[in-house]
């Protein structure tokens, strides 16, 4: 109940603290923008801004487990929210370098949380995965963080946004030997749902056996 009570606090001054944020990067008031964060992500984890994003991401999600090596859920998903909301600032700014460095790491977070999560406090909605993506639409981003990305939008039963990635990682040059196998499971899978499952997930049956046919078809079909 203590911890409960302890991250909804987080949450509702972050909430705050998010809008002020708005407001500065309306007004170019970039340096608040990003003292704003600093300050925040200090009080709230007692890191600077700094520190958190030039230590290894092994070593940052090592902090963020306890003793038995549990994921602290809430704390890796808000500390991704603050680091999407500086790589805003970041993009507002056009430095789009350090943008992307600050979403990329984000949307590792983000994805680690998913991946491990234990009953997490924080509501769905502070999930920003799927926005962080959006923000790097264009940045090619690494084939590991496609594909953890694929198996959340399965996950979520994001079947077309899955599909499209299922393919983006085939034509890339880092694609593991097996995917393909891989995307034979995905379309077995589709296929094995209800039409307005499908629906839901932005498919007809009709479209997915037409990208089951193509697959069949493409390069490493066997």
């Amino acid at each position: 109940m203590i911890k409960r009570d302890y991250i909804l606090n987080m949450i509702e001054q972050l909430i705050l603290r998010l809008q002020l944020l708005t407001g500065m990067i309306d007004l170019k008031d970039f340096d608040g923008a990003f003292q704003l964060i600093d300050e925040t992500m200090e009080e709230f984890f007692g890191w600077r801004s700094d520190f958190v994003n030039a230590i290894g991401e092994e070593t940052l999600l090592a902090m963020l487990r306890d003793g038995n090596g549990r994921l602290d859920v809430d704390s890796t998903t808000l500390l991704a929210v603050l680091l999407k909301a500086e790589g805003d600032v970041h993009a507002a700014r056009g430095h789009d370098q350090q943008g992307y460095h600050r979403y990329l790491r984000a949307l590792h977070l983000f994805l680690t949380a998913h991946e491990e999560d234990h009953a997490s406090t924080v509501p769905a909605e502070w999930d920003h995965t799927l926005p962080v993506v959006e923000a790097l639409s264009n940045f090619q981003l690494p084939v590991a963080t496609q594909q953890r990305l694929y198996h959340y939008l399965c996950d979520k039963g994001r079947w077309a946004d899955a599909e499209t990635w299922l393919w983006e990682i085939a034509d890339s040059e880092g694609a593991p030997d097996a995917w393909h196998e891989e995307g034979d499971r995905f379309y077995d899978h589709l296929l094995a749902q209800s039409d307005p499952a499908l629906s839901v997930g932005g498919l007809t049956r009709d479209e997915v056996r037409e990208g089951q046919a193509e697959w069949q078809g493409s390069p490493g079909a066997e």
